[in-house]
């Protein structure tokens, strides 16, 4: 409404401070746009060659969501009966949520170097281990995302430096804190607000590369292994 423009799926190939300091250039392969400011919010997808700070701060680990085929009433009620976006309360948690079609959105596991050869597959046997009703219930498709988390398991929201602002590290907090990031962010921009300053203490701690990536792996199969042994 204000006249500002929406380029998506336009790749940012380098970020330039411009002479003076106080602009800077942001090239695409197709083009470059001069702004005073630059949030960077791009999470696990972002290359080292952008910004190795946020690069290095994020270990990216794969989530997994399928959607099912559309159910009759009295199958879907069989297992969820609310409208809501349910998830449990297992070390290793599966969340879903009814769609208004009749279909199941169903998200489980973790992945840290590729995809399960069979996805729908290792989902289904998720969702039909928590809902035995539902066996024979086909998965229409299902595929898989990049999610950064932090070394100290708190968002990343902040300025690293002079008009470069950053919000990255919401792996595991949900949409809610991405919507809290652009509010903080954008206040502290277009009013000198000074609340996002609450999250300085965390800040872009390396997280550890391909070894950290291991780690997370190795924590992650011993929330497995403790599910497995409350059972």
């Amino acid at each position: 409404q204000k006249g500002g423009k929406i380029h998506e799926n336009t790749e940012v190939t380098e970020i330039v401070r411009l002479g003076g300091g106080n602009h800077f250039m942001i090239k695409t392969p197709c083009g470059h746009i001069v702004a005073r400011k630059i949030v960077i919010a791009c999470g696990a997808y972002i290359d080292s060659d952008l910004n190795g700070d946020i690069a290095a701060s994020n270990i990216p680990i794969r989530g997994y969501l399928m959607v099912t085929e559309t159910l009759e009433k009295s199958k879907l009620e069989s297992a969820v009966r609310a409208p809501y976006a349910v998830y449990d309360n297992r070390h290793v948690c599966s969340y879903f949520r009814p769609l208004e079609d009749g279909r199941i959105l169903w998200g489980a596991k973790a992945g840290f170097f590729k995809d399960p050869s069979d996805l729908k597959g290792v989902l289904l046997d998720d969702m039909i281990s928590v809902f035995p009703q539902l066996e024979g219930v086909r998965a229409e498709k299902a595929w898989s995302g990049l999610m950064g988390y932090s070394s100290h398991g708190m968002p990343q929201i902040g300025e690293i430096e002079p008009g470069i602002w950053y919000s990255a590290g919401h792996g595991c907090s949900g949409m809610t804190v991405t919507a809290m990031a652009g509010e903080l962010i954008a206040r502290a921009i277009a009013e000198n607000d000074i609340a996002y300053r609450a999250f300085s203490p965390f800040g872009l701690s390396h997280a550890g590369g391909t070894l950290g990536k291991i780690g997370a792996m190795l924590v992650y199969s011993s929330f497995i292994v403790r599910d497995k042994l409350a059972v």
